[in-house]
Protein backbone atom coordinates (compact mmCIF):
# COMPACT_ATOMS: atom_id res chain seq x y z
CA UNK A 1 0.00 0.00 0.00
CA UNK A 2 1.40 3.36 -1.12
CA UNK A 3 2.59 5.53 1.84
CA UNK A 4 3.28 9.52 1.70
CA UNK A 5 5.88 10.52 4.47
CA UNK A 6 6.83 13.86 5.70
CA UNK A 7 10.19 14.10 7.78
CA UNK A 8 10.86 18.10 8.42
CA UNK A 9 14.04 19.08 6.87
CA UNK A 10 17.22 17.50 7.22
CA UNK A 11 18.61 21.05 7.54
CA UNK A 12 15.83 21.68 10.11
CA UNK A 13 17.16 18.57 12.04
CA UNK A 14 20.70 19.48 11.90
CA UNK A 15 20.37 22.56 13.17
CA UNK A 16 18.21 21.91 16.21
CA UNK A 17 21.08 18.92 16.84
CA UNK A 18 23.79 22.15 16.17
CA UNK A 19 21.99 24.53 18.38
CA UNK A 20 18.96 22.71 21.20
CA UNK A 21 18.76 19.73 22.59
CA UNK A 22 16.24 16.94 20.87
CA UNK A 23 15.72 14.20 22.44
CA UNK A 24 12.65 11.39 22.17
CA UNK A 25 10.20 13.79 24.07
CA UNK A 26 11.17 16.88 22.42
CA UNK A 27 10.53 14.75 18.72
CA UNK A 28 7.17 13.45 19.92
CA UNK A 29 5.73 17.04 20.51
CA UNK A 30 7.66 18.31 16.69
CA UNK A 31 5.50 15.38 15.29
CA UNK A 32 2.66 16.33 16.52
CA UNK A 33 2.90 19.81 16.23
CA UNK A 34 3.67 18.72 12.30
CA UNK A 35 0.63 16.64 11.92
CA UNK A 36 -1.06 19.63 13.66
CA UNK A 37 0.12 21.41 10.24
CA UNK A 38 -1.48 19.05 7.92
CA UNK A 39 -5.07 19.19 9.84
CA UNK A 40 -4.83 22.80 9.57
CA UNK A 41 -4.14 22.71 6.01
CA UNK A 42 -7.66 20.16 5.83
CA UNK A 43 -8.88 23.11 7.53
CA UNK A 44 -7.79 26.09 5.62
CA UNK A 45 -8.60 23.87 2.20
CA UNK A 46 -4.46 24.55 1.62
CA UNK A 47 -4.21 27.90 2.01
CA UNK A 48 -2.03 27.32 5.16
CA UNK A 49 0.84 26.05 2.87
CA UNK A 50 0.65 29.24 0.64
CA UNK A 51 -1.75 27.89 -1.83
CA UNK A 52 -5.43 27.04 -1.53
CA UNK A 53 -6.85 23.95 -2.95
CA UNK A 54 -7.53 23.74 -6.58
CA UNK A 55 -11.73 23.80 -6.52
CA UNK A 56 -13.58 20.06 -6.20
CA UNK A 57 -14.26 19.02 -9.43
CA UNK A 58 -18.17 17.81 -8.78
CA UNK A 59 -18.69 22.02 -8.07
CA UNK A 60 -17.08 22.65 -11.16
CA UNK A 61 -20.14 20.43 -13.03
CA UNK A 62 -22.58 22.20 -11.45
CA UNK A 63 -22.67 20.44 -7.88
CA UNK A 64 -21.35 21.46 -4.10
CA UNK A 65 -22.55 18.78 -1.74
CA UNK A 66 -21.69 21.04 0.88
CA UNK A 67 -18.56 19.50 2.14
CA UNK A 68 -14.61 20.35 2.86
CA UNK A 69 -12.79 19.14 -0.52
CA UNK A 70 -11.30 15.76 0.59
CA UNK A 71 -13.77 15.28 3.30
CA UNK A 72 -16.92 13.00 3.45
CA UNK A 73 -18.53 10.06 4.66
CA UNK A 74 -16.37 7.25 5.26
CA UNK A 75 -13.65 9.22 3.16
CA UNK A 76 -11.25 9.21 6.48
CA UNK A 77 -7.93 10.72 4.88
CA UNK A 78 -7.56 13.61 7.11
CA UNK A 79 -8.12 10.93 9.99
CA UNK A 80 -5.36 8.75 8.55
CA UNK A 81 -2.13 10.84 9.56
CA UNK A 82 -0.40 9.47 12.12
CA UNK A 83 2.73 10.86 14.22
CA UNK A 84 5.92 9.33 15.19
CA UNK A 85 9.26 10.23 16.44
CA UNK A 86 12.58 9.00 17.37
CA UNK A 87 15.76 10.94 19.41
CA UNK A 88 16.65 12.51 16.61
CA UNK A 89 13.52 12.65 13.96
CA UNK A 90 9.88 13.40 13.71
CA UNK A 91 7.49 11.63 11.02
CA UNK A 92 4.09 12.41 9.55
CA UNK A 93 2.27 10.13 7.58
CA UNK A 94 -0.47 8.60 6.08
CA UNK A 95 -1.09 5.11 4.78
CA UNK A 96 -5.12 5.88 3.10
CA UNK A 97 -5.21 4.28 -0.26
CA UNK A 98 -6.28 8.26 -2.03
CA UNK A 99 -3.41 9.76 0.04
CA UNK A 100 -0.42 9.68 -2.39
CA UNK A 101 -2.87 10.55 -5.61
CA UNK A 102 -4.10 13.74 -3.99
CA UNK A 103 -0.36 14.37 -2.34
CA UNK A 104 1.07 14.14 -5.66
CA UNK A 105 -1.76 14.58 -8.61
CA UNK A 106 -1.57 12.45 -11.86
CA UNK A 107 -0.01 13.00 -14.93
CA UNK A 108 -2.31 15.52 -16.45
CA UNK A 109 -1.74 17.75 -13.80
CA UNK A 110 2.58 17.44 -13.81
CA UNK A 111 2.20 14.55 -11.22
CA UNK A 112 4.02 11.19 -11.29
CA UNK A 113 0.99 9.03 -10.83
CA UNK A 114 -0.35 7.90 -14.18
CA UNK A 115 -3.98 8.24 -15.59
CA UNK A 116 -6.55 6.10 -13.56
CA UNK A 117 -7.78 3.92 -16.01
CA UNK A 118 -10.41 1.01 -15.67
CA UNK A 119 -8.23 -2.57 -15.17
CA UNK A 120 -10.82 -5.38 -15.54
CA UNK A 121 -13.71 -3.15 -15.87
CA UNK A 122 -15.26 -1.54 -18.55
CA UNK A 123 -15.01 1.86 -17.06
CA UNK A 124 -14.68 3.61 -13.49
CA UNK A 125 -17.49 3.94 -11.06
CA UNK A 126 -17.66 7.63 -10.12
CA UNK A 127 -20.28 7.60 -6.96
CA UNK A 128 -21.76 11.06 -7.00
CA UNK A 129 -24.18 10.60 -4.15
CA UNK A 130 -23.78 9.40 -0.69
CA UNK A 131 -25.89 6.40 -1.80
CA UNK A 132 -23.57 5.11 -4.61
CA UNK A 133 -20.84 6.02 -2.09
CA UNK A 134 -22.45 3.61 0.35
CA UNK A 135 -23.68 0.50 -2.45
CA UNK A 136 -22.63 -2.73 -1.71
CA UNK A 137 -21.49 -4.49 -4.89
CA UNK A 138 -23.29 -8.20 -5.29
CA UNK A 139 -23.16 -10.11 -7.96
CA UNK A 140 -24.54 -14.04 -8.58
CA UNK A 141 -27.95 -14.87 -7.61
CA UNK A 142 -28.25 -11.79 -5.30
CA UNK A 143 -27.43 -9.46 -8.26
CA UNK A 144 -30.45 -10.99 -10.37
CA UNK A 145 -32.49 -11.30 -8.25
CA UNK A 146 -32.29 -7.10 -7.31
CA UNK A 147 -32.54 -6.70 -10.89
CA UNK A 148 -35.33 -8.93 -10.79
CA UNK A 149 -37.36 -6.94 -8.98
CA UNK A 150 -36.54 -3.70 -9.74
CA UNK A 151 -36.38 -3.86 -13.24
CA UNK A 152 -39.42 -6.52 -13.48
CA UNK A 153 -36.85 -8.84 -15.51
CA UNK A 154 -37.80 -12.26 -15.69
CA UNK A 155 -35.49 -14.23 -12.59
CA UNK A 156 -34.59 -16.42 -15.66
CA UNK A 157 -33.13 -13.71 -17.66
CA UNK A 158 -32.15 -11.37 -14.83
CA UNK A 159 -27.71 -10.93 -15.42
CA UNK A 160 -25.98 -12.29 -12.13
CA UNK A 161 -23.12 -9.95 -12.89
CA UNK A 162 -22.12 -7.26 -11.00
CA UNK A 163 -24.40 -4.32 -9.78
CA UNK A 164 -24.13 -1.88 -6.97
CA UNK A 165 -27.46 -1.96 -5.01
CA UNK A 166 -27.89 0.66 -2.57
CA UNK A 167 -28.11 -0.09 1.73
CA UNK A 168 -30.35 3.66 2.13
CA UNK A 169 -32.02 6.00 0.66
CA UNK A 170 -35.58 6.06 -0.64
CA UNK A 171 -37.51 2.53 -0.96
CA UNK A 172 -39.72 0.86 -3.96
CA UNK A 173 -42.15 -2.26 -3.46
CA UNK A 174 -41.64 -4.72 -5.62
CA UNK A 175 -44.01 -7.88 -5.15
CA UNK A 176 -44.83 -6.24 -1.80
CA UNK A 177 -40.96 -6.90 -0.98
CA UNK A 178 -39.42 -3.33 -0.46
CA UNK A 179 -35.85 -2.64 -1.98
CA UNK A 180 -33.78 0.38 -2.21
CA UNK A 181 -34.57 2.63 -5.09
CA UNK A 182 -31.96 1.97 -7.93
CA UNK A 183 -29.30 4.07 -8.12
CA UNK A 184 -29.71 6.59 -11.29
CA UNK A 185 -27.00 6.75 -13.46
CA UNK A 186 -25.55 10.08 -14.93
CA UNK A 187 -23.13 11.36 -17.42
CA UNK A 188 -21.26 14.97 -18.29
CA UNK A 189 -22.06 16.64 -21.09
CA UNK A 190 -20.87 19.94 -22.23
CA UNK A 191 -19.26 20.36 -18.36
CA UNK A 192 -22.41 19.75 -16.49
CA UNK A 193 -24.23 16.86 -14.90
CA UNK A 194 -27.02 15.28 -16.28
CA UNK A 195 -28.88 12.20 -15.02
CA UNK A 196 -31.43 9.46 -16.23
CA UNK A 197 -35.06 10.08 -16.39
CA UNK A 198 -36.63 6.65 -17.13
CA UNK A 199 -40.35 7.90 -17.86
CA UNK A 200 -38.67 10.20 -20.27
CA UNK A 201 -35.74 7.71 -21.42
CA UNK A 202 -33.68 10.69 -21.67
CA UNK A 203 -30.82 12.15 -20.00
CA UNK A 204 -32.25 16.09 -18.14
CA UNK A 205 -30.21 17.98 -16.09
CA UNK A 206 -29.93 17.10 -12.86
CA UNK A 207 -27.53 15.54 -9.96
CA UNK A 208 -27.77 11.53 -10.42
CA UNK A 209 -26.14 9.12 -7.84
CA UNK A 210 -22.89 8.30 -10.27
CA UNK A 211 -21.51 8.15 -13.10
CA UNK A 212 -19.05 5.96 -15.65
CA UNK A 213 -15.79 7.44 -16.89
CA UNK A 214 -13.40 5.89 -19.11
CA UNK A 215 -10.36 7.88 -17.20
CA UNK A 216 -10.08 10.03 -14.07
CA UNK A 217 -6.97 12.84 -13.47
CA UNK A 218 -6.72 13.86 -10.44
CA UNK A 219 -5.48 17.67 -9.55
CA UNK A 220 -2.57 17.72 -6.69
CA UNK A 221 -3.84 19.10 -2.96
CA UNK A 222 -0.60 19.02 -1.05
CA UNK A 223 -1.84 18.03 2.80
CA UNK A 224 2.42 17.64 3.88
CA UNK A 225 3.51 20.51 5.36
CA UNK A 226 6.39 21.56 3.48
CA UNK A 227 6.42 25.40 2.44
CA UNK A 228 8.96 27.48 4.26
CA UNK A 229 6.83 29.23 6.23
CA UNK A 230 5.26 25.86 7.87
CA UNK A 231 9.08 24.69 8.36
CA UNK A 232 9.79 27.78 9.91
CA UNK A 233 6.62 27.85 12.17
CA UNK A 234 8.54 23.78 13.03
CA UNK A 235 11.84 25.78 14.25
CA UNK A 236 10.03 28.11 16.34
CA UNK A 237 7.82 25.91 17.80
CA UNK A 238 10.97 23.59 18.63
CA UNK A 239 12.65 26.05 20.43
CA UNK A 240 10.27 27.22 22.37
CA UNK A 241 9.73 24.00 23.72
CA UNK A 242 13.14 23.91 24.15
CA UNK A 243 12.87 25.06 27.81
CA UNK A 244 9.68 23.59 28.49
CA UNK A 245 11.28 20.11 28.48
CA UNK A 246 14.19 18.76 29.69
CA UNK A 247 16.95 18.20 27.58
Amino acid sequence: MPVIYLHPDPKLIEELREFLAPNQEKMEALSLFVRNQVLLRFRTQGASGGAPWAEKRLKQLGYDDGRSILTGPGAGLKESFQNSATGNSATVWSDHPAARVHQLGTAKYGGPIPTIKPVKAKALFIAISDRARSAETHTGPAAARYRAAIGKIEPAQASMSAIKIPTRGRKVSRGGTMYFAPLVRGRIKDGRLEKWDEKRQEFIPGVPDFVFLMKVDIVPRPMLPDSEKEQQDQMEFFADIENEIPG
